[in-house]
């Protein structure tokens, strides 16, 4: 059994002639309804083709994921945005013509990935667009090993080094101060020796806000969620925390100054694991990613960014 399609009525035959009107000495309509035309035999290779057509365009699908399908075609033609309420659950397996229980799962799908949210008195609510909410589930499967965690390091500096143009073109005096509130929890935080863990992350979220596009800040925060574990890995190294904060404060600078071929050559030198022994955090993301490989070896839980 299919589901309805919630975003329409579904009338009968809408923009299709009724099968007494197609005319009979024409293929055309008749190809429409599957038939081939009168007084006409069709050829052994004819049938060959539309079998293996058949083929390819009959997908069988869980019955779950059609009334996902369904449920956020529903959403969309009816306009629906966050904090919005979904139908109950008994109304939309009336219309899907589905059980109550096949409703439930695939809303449980859409609340796994922080797309719902359900309470025995609101029922389902729409939430945000938040993308970090796959992360904690996709990480587990996709950062296993050190060449994952380096195969990040080098996505995460294409992305934010791609992203500084925009930067440099829409940041406004709020973004430069949210940027600038970051370094001050930055310090706050080595002064209070834990790793500057929040604070590394407001300053990267800060650029990445700048942009003001909806699509990149929602890759970033993904990408971000992602490199979270990596930040908790880090060696502490004060004189290497110096040095970032230090360039965290020139890449403002140079932004704010619309320098943008500067900002990207520093933010390279910036995020760069490879940079030495002369780039002290870089240094000390290579350890962290040696000591991820030796941990999973030695099957040890990861050491904690914070105490």
């Amino acid at each position: 059994m299919c589901p309805k399609n919630l975003s329409q009525n579904h009338p009968r035959h809408v923009g299709r002639p009724d099968k007494t009107e197609l005319p009979t000495g024409s293929g055309t309509g008749s190809k429409n309804l599957g038939a081939s035309p009168p007084n006409r035999s069709v050829q052994p290779a004819e049938v060959e083709s539309a079998s293996r057509t058949s083929a390819k365009s009959f997908v069988r699908q869980p019955l779950t994921r059609q009334v996902l399908q369904s449920l956020l075609e529903s959403i969309a033609a009816r306009g629906l945005s966050a904090e919005d309420r979904l139908p109950t659950e008994r109304e939309l397996a009336a219309e899907l013509q589905v059980s109550r229980n096949t409703v439930r799962e695939a809303l449980g799908s859409l609340e796994a990935i922080g797309a719902i949210a359900r309470s025995p008195k609101r029922g389902a609510v729409l939430k945000p667009v938040d993308l970090s909410a796959l992360a904690g589930i996709s990480q587990v499967f996709m950062l296993r090993s050190a060449a994952d965690f380096e195969e990040l390091l080098v996505a995460r500096r294409v992305f934010e080094i791609g992203l500084l143009p925009l930067v440099a073109e829409h940041a406004t005096a709020q973004d430069f101060q949210e940027m600038e509130a970051a370094n001050v929890l930055y310090e706050s935080e080595t002064a209070a020796g834990w790793l500057p863990i929040e604070g590394d992350l407001a300053f990267h979220k800060a650029i990445l806000h700048a942009s003001h596009n909806r699509f990149l800040i929602q890759f970033g925060k993904l990408l971000e969620e992602f490199f979270r574990a990596v930040r908790s890995r880090l060696v502490p190294n004060q004189s290497g925390y110096q040095r970032t904060l230090k360039e965290h404060r020139e890449i403002i600078q140079l932004l704010s100054s619309g320098q943008v071929r500067e900002a990207q050559g520093l933010m390279e030198r910036h995020l760069n694991p490879d940079a030495g022994p002369q780039h002290a955090e870089g240094e000390s993301r290579n350890r962290a990613i040696q000591n991820a490989k030796d941990n999973r070896r030695r099957k040890k839980p990861m050491p904690s960014g914070h105490p």
